[in-house]
């Protein structure tokens, strides 16, 4: 890789969590973060104002955290998952371990936005999805 390309790269820091939402995690007490990651997100059957997609994956770098509160997973910076365990559908998302790599979260987006239809998969590469697993069976027994 060139060293225009890394400088660029390290300039606007792709897959890290916004400085302010980072101090608003620590807040809550992290207990997991990892920035950097690969994420995939994809869409099936999925239907909303203005779009429209049987299937679209798509792959950026990304970044996971867990607070005592909520879940919450970022696309570059942008949010793709913010979910409390309180949230009382939590259970409506299933989470599991794809390849003893990632943390797979998939979920049917009605229960987000009614006006919206079809299922989302959000996948982290993580160095340990198990952590990850182990801390959402914790906040959430069922």
């Amino acid at each position: 890789m060139s060293n225009l390309k890394q400088f660029f790269i390290r300039l606007i820091s792709p897959g890290k969590i916004p400085a302010e939402t980072k101090a608003q995690l620590n807040e809550e007490g992290l207990l997991l973060m990892e920035e950097r990651v690969w994420t995939s997100v994809i869409f099936r059957d999925f239907k909303a104002k203005g779009r429209r997609y049987s299937y679209r994956h798509s792959l950026t770098l990304g970044s996971f955290a867990m607070t005592e509160l909520r879940i919450v997973g970022f696309s570059f910076s942008k949010t793709i998952i913010n979910i409390p365990y309180n949230f009382p559908q939590f259970t409506s998302v299933q989470f599991l371990i794809l390849k003893n790599r990632y943390l797979c979260s998939s979920f049917d987006v009605s229960i987000f936005n009614p006006e919206q239809s079809g299922k989302v998969e959000l996948r982290f590469r993580l160095p340990d999805p198990g952590k990850a697993m182990d801390i959402i069976s914790s906040r959430n027994p069922s």
